[in-house]
């Protein structure tokens, strides 16, 4: 996963994980709206290596807030 996302240019800052798919908080250091808004999540599927899912050009706190979204939804209590 993290080789994945260092091929698309991001840094993951947060991950969540099952053994089937993850959920990942990342800064990809670049994007059409500003520093501001180089943030996003994305769903990670080991199974077919590969990222699905992302929101991209989010603020840091737009995306955190996405991210604990996505994992309530992805890993219910």
């Amino acid at each position: 996963m993290h080789e994945v996302a260092a091929r698309n240019g991001w840094a993951i800052l947060e991950v969540r994980a099952n053994q089937s798919e993850a959920v990942v908080l990342f800064n990809r250091s670049r994007g059409p709206f500003g520093a501001e808004r180089w943030f996003g999540t994305a769903a990670y599927s080991f199974e077919n290596t590969g990222f699905f899912w992302g929101h991209y050009d989010l603020t840091f706190d737009e995306a955190r807030i996405d991210f604990s979204d996505r994992c309530n939804r992805t890993f219910p209590a």
